[in-house]
């Protein structure tokens, strides 16, 4: 951290610093929630990593960041929802969206709307 003229630490990158705490405790937390046994396990870690590196996403995109077949994806990124973990944005059977909400809410905080 660097101190401005005043020689005061800089409240954006302390700020910065606040939210990446908060993100890796969120990211642990979360970890240890879908912590399931066995093959399950691998793919609920695999759909939080592709939800960490795109918080908002649909299915084909989660199946190319993570690997995983549609059905295996959908599954694991329902379980995400049940859990509480992912939301599903557009209320529709097809071409949903799904967001980790508690990353961007975090991201999002002291932002205005455009």
């Amino acid at each position: 951290m660097h101190r401005n003229a005043s020689g005061h630490y800089d409240t954006t990158a302390l700020g910065a610093v606040d939210t990446a705490r908060r993100l890796v405790t969120l990211f642990d937390d979360d970890t240890r929630r879908i912590q399931p046994s066995g093959r399950r396990a691998a793919h609920a870690l695999r759909v939080l990593a592709a939800l960490r590196q795109r918080p908002i996403l649909s299915l084909p995109q989660l199946c190319q960041l993570s690997a995983m077949t549609f059905p295996a994806a959908h599954k694991t990124m329902a379980q995400h929802v049940a859990a509480g973990i992912a939301r599903e944005l557009t209320g529709q059977r097809r071409n949903r969206v799904f967001s980790y909400h508690a990353s961007l809410a975090i991201l999002n905080e002291g932002g205005e709307p455009l």
